[in-house]
């Protein structure tokens, strides 16, 4: 299975492929008046505003992400509405092997995206996270109320 290995607040993460629609540079981050704390804005990609989320804040991690040279949104399908999140920098694309879990590690993260996989990477832990399940119920709500969508709507038909 291949995985998309990224950096988050200092910590290596990997995300299944199959997961992602596409690995962007960073976009112009357009500010959605009345948004939710944990979004950081939306971008315009191919004339479709795409709401994007700060990994770093969903995983626990208060610092605010600014843009780097190596940072990159990640784009993925939650209930068909695509969704980008910013991360710090992405390395590669890596097929794990048994021999690469790690069994006996104590896991610290507790999220829900945590699919329970940690998984050594060049004397690294990297903890394997599902992307479509980042957002909670409440968050995924937030993204799909009608105000919200109005919003959008209007940065979508100006540009």
């Amino acid at each position: 299975m291949s995985h998309l290995l990224y950096q988050v607040a200092g910590r290596l993460y990997a995300s299944n492929l199959d997961e992602l629609e596409e690995v962007l540079m960073p976009l112009r981050l357009h500010p959605v008046a009345g948004s939710p704390d944990f979004l950081k804005g939306a971008i315009n990609l191919r004339h479709t505003m795409i709401p994007v989320i700060s990994l770093a804040a969903q995983l626990g991690d208060n610092n605010e992400l600014s843009y780097r040279k190596r940072s990159r949104i990640l784009t993925t399908l939650i209930d068909e509405r695509a969704v980008g999140f910013v991360v710090e920098a992405t390395f590669r694309i890596i097929d794990f092997s048994a021999a690469d879990q790690l069994n006996n590690v104590l896991k610290t993260m507790s999220h829900q995206a945590f699919t329970g996989s940690v998984w050594n990477y060049e004397d690294n832990n990297v903890y394997e996270i599902s992307l479509q399940k980042i957002l909670s119920d409440a968050q995924l709500s937030l993204l799909t109320e009608k105000s919200f969508r109005q919003t959008i709507s209007k940065m979508e038909s100006a540009s």
